[in-house]
């Protein structure tokens, strides 16, 4: 049973590693006044949504509705009714931004990109105060928290390599039994 479990382990490592480099960056050839030219850019730097696709996603009415990759999932206003945020899913197309989270301003329409992760994101609420916490999977028993205003914005390719700590804003809590 160990040796089926350290096998099981060994290949989603594996395989979570292969889908990452794969799509870490992506390569698009275009055509510029005839000629070929190759440019290669991150997930971070492709918008895969724009203002007025943000401020135009409808949110879902039903809880139970199929997710659909680059649709919205889930929007809840801000205790003051001035912003509402609207949480996309992307999935494995951009995995660095398999969720996103934007707030518009109800007021001014300005759309702002507050959080992209990927799979692990647990979720996140609306505070009292007006600000979002995001929550995301750090490890086996592990739970990090960010608290963010509307103006912010965080995306987990930040935090790689150690850098999700709380020096730079997240409160990293352990489970003390399973």
């Amino acid at each position: 049973m160990r040796n089926l479990l350290t096998v099981i382990l060994v290949v989603s490592v594996v395989v979570t590693i292969v889908i990452i480099v794969k799509y870490s960056g992506k390569s698009q050839s275009r055509p510029d006044d005839g000629n070929q030219i190759t440019q290669v850019f991150s997930s971070e730097q492709v918008t895969l949504h724009s203002d007025q696709e943000v401020i135009d996603a409808a949110c879902p009415t039903d809880e139970n509705q199929k997710w659909v990759e680059g649709e919205v999932i889930d929007c809840e206003n801000s205790p003051n009714g001035m912003f509402t945020a609207k949480f996309f899913y992307n999935g494995f197309s951009v995995p660095d931004r398999y969720y996103e989270l934007f707030v518009v301003d109800t007021t001014n329409k300005l759309v702002k990109r507050t959080w992209a992760g990927d799979f692990r994101t647990l979720g996140w609420d609306w505070r009292r105060d007006n600000k979002i916490e995001v929550r995301y999977n750090c490890g086996s028993g592990c739970q990090a928290t960010k608290i963010m205003d509307t103006n912010e914005s965080a995306s987990i390719t930040d935090y790689r390599d150690g850098r999700m700590s709380e020096e730079n804003g997240w409160r990293i809590k352990f489970t003390e039994s399973f």
